[in-house]
């Protein structure tokens, strides 16, 4: 998700969808097919595609989201809350096809635009489920099914749902993730709840890693000691191999730093911030 004003004009209608959480609209712009989420004044690109090249992510968030793979011990069984356009879900289905992919969207009307017009395919390696992801995740009947959890879900002017950014809903995602596995959340560096979400998901896990993006910060969580850096660099070399020169994930691994040396970070993470505890959301949340 990026944030954009005003609305676009003059560009190419593919199609307009409501529903009672958003207004979409699917255009050609510049010679890319966007997906926007409109406002009263602005308009919020939700995802972009060359049509040409349906599966590469032109933006860099979902490739710095794909780094999770480096840090999962397996790549089997991957876990998504929020679709908009699917690049992370085609990139996943498309280089690298020892993965499975299950998506939670809350909006049915994102769903249908993302199968009409952005090449979502599914198949037994690609499953869209219609409902919260929160709610899947509490009754998931294995508790550790998932290798990978990535959070890229936005609400209103641009924050993630509260519900996905308490200490209880990371505690969920850290106990439905296999032994050795990651969660990756994006969340936009306006968000003002930046610090309070960072010091929440830091109380959970006990590595907590970053790549720090012009308009968001993608975030890479695993249970137990930070990864030794050049040994996680060779596995997003590795990851490389898959992309088949499409694309690189080099050009963002090389932001990543630990969340709490991230210099424009580094004195919110512990000294400043609130717990989000309890699903309780603190006074002027």
């Amino acid at each position: 998700m990026t944030k954009n004003s005003p609305p676009p004009t003059g560009n190419a209608v593919l199609g307009f969808h409501s529903s009672p959480f958003n207004r979409i609209l699917v255009c050609m712009e510049n010679g890319l097919k966007t997906l926007l989420f409109l406002g009263d004044n602005t308009h919020e690109v939700q995802g972009v595609m060359d049509p040409a090249a349906p599966f590469v992510p032109l933006q860099p968030y979902p490739r710095a989201m794909l780094c999770a793979l480096a840090l999962a011990s397996g790549p089997g069984e991957a876990f998504v809350i929020g679709l908009g356009a699917a690049a992370l879900q085609k990139a996943l289905w498309r280089f690298f096809p020892d993965v499975r992919t299950t998506t939670a969207e809350v909006d049915e009307a994102v769903v249908h635009a993302a199968l009409s017009h952005f090449h979502l395919e599914l198949d037994d390696r690609q499953r869209v489920a219609v409902e919260d992801g929160r709610g899947f995740l509490e009754k998931a009947s294995d508790p550790e099914r998932f290798d990978v959890v990535a959070v890229d879900a936005f609400v209103g002017s641009g924050s993630v749902p509260l519900p996905l950014v308490t200490r209880e809903f990371f505690s969920l995602c850290r106990d439905r993730l296999r032994p050795g596995g990651a969660l990756t959340l994006n969340v936009l560096n306006c968000d003002e709840r930046f610090f309070d979400i960072v010091k929440t998901l830091g109380g959970v896990f006990s590595t907590v890693l970053c790549i720090p993006l012009e308009l968001q910060t993608i975030f890479l969580a695993v249970d137990r000691p930070r990864p030794d850096s050049e040994r996680l660099l060779d596995n997003i070399r590795r990851l490389e191999e898959n992309l088949e020169g499409r694309f690189t994930l080099l050009d963002v691994a090389g932001r990543l730093c630990d969340a709490a040396a991230f210099p424009v970070h580094a004195r919110g993470l512990r000294l400043a911030g609130t717990l989000f505890d309890a699903d309780i959301a603190p006074e002027g949340a």
